[in-house]
């Protein structure tokens, strides 16, 4: 192997190219670009190819050509002089003529017409890929039947979609009045509590919050938990009698934070109640230019965070 395919091996192999690389970017031949790096041209049909596949191939790899065209065996290397006068017929120059000096050409269109071919399939695969890839993207689609439902649910009230829940499934309450909410409870024999919570930006009567979550599965007897809005106050009497507020089904935010710290666990049959409100605050620092959590928060801040 001479100087010339280790060039062409070496430089290859540090542009981390391989030689299907080189063939897919060259259009040349894998089988010519092997005899290039070997040093071995009797596969050329004419010294025209292996010229032209070296020039490319050079050009290809970012080498000079022309240095690489000169280590071609002598007669390869430059191409056949081109006679620009008229020889005049004589029985000494007539032996010439036997050359044929544009026998390369004929050849080199059968090359052309190859290379056309190829490029022909090339872009007709392209094109046809890229119509394939079109057709997901114009036209009109038809919405999934997941997509229909979400399309549906999106016109209807919060009471369609609490009628529309199947069985055994925790309905979504939030937005939902009270009676609806607790006619739906009674129809799907559930239990319920509800906690009154004062919200000044939500009707009075309206769910804001539930327990358990929307999605969840019921059973027969299972307690759920309604926090609904009183309006801007809720009640500032408080209850604080165990065994009032364990039969009781309808309790304020501050009656259910007592009802928690002091009779879950002590009063028979008390049911177990899981926390609907965030927990009250115990500083003026916390409280102070935001709405009250709780009753129990109000009277805390009237008492001991403002002048007299």
């Amino acid at each position: 192997m001479g100087e010339l395919s280790l060039n062409l091996s070496q430089t290859r192999q540090a542009r981390g190219l391989t030689l299907d690389d080189a063939e897919r970017s060259t259009r040349i031949a894998k089988k010519f670009l092997i005899a290039l790096e070997d040093h071995n041209y009797s596969i050329f049909p004419a010294p025209v190819y292996a010229r032209g596949f070296l020039r490319s191939y050079c050009r290809y790899l970012g080498i000079d050509p022309e240095p690489q065209l000169a280590e071609l065996p002598q007669g390869w290397a430059a191409a056949p002089p081109v006679q620009t006068e008229p020889v005049r017929a004589t029985r000494a120059s007539r032996p010439a003529v036997e050359r044929q000096p544009r026998q390369p050409m004929e050849i080199n269109y059968g090359w052309l017409v190859i290379g056309v071919a190829w490029a022909a399939v090339l872009i007709g695969g392209f094109l046809y890929t890229r119509g394939e890839e079109g057709l997901t993207d114009f036209g009109p689609q038809s919405p999934t039947q997941g997509q229909q439902q979400d399309l549906n649910r999106d016109h209807m009230t919060p009471s369609e979609v609490l009628a529309s829940t199947p069985a055994g499934t925790m309905a979504s309450f939030t937005g939902v009045s009270l009676d609806d909410s607790l006619a739906f409870l009674k129809d799907r024999n559930l239990s319920y509590l509800v906690i009154e919570a004062a919200d000044p930006n939500v009707p009075a009567g309206t769910v804001i919050n539930q327990s358990p979550a929307s999605g969840a599965r019921t059973a027969d007897g299972m307690i759920v938990t309604l926090t609904v809005s009183a309006g801007p106050t809720a009640g500032n009497t408080i209850r604080t009698d165990c065994a009032v507020l364990a039969s009781a089904q309808v309790r304020t935010t501050a009656e259910q934070a007592w009802f928690q710290s002091n009779c879950n666990g002590s009063t028979p049959n008390a049911p177990s109640v899981q926390p609907t409100t965030l927990p009250n605050r115990t500083t003026c620092a916390e409280i102070a230019g935001t709405q009250y959590r709780s009753d129990v928060e109000m009277n805390f801040f009237r008492n001991n965070c403002t002048s007299n």
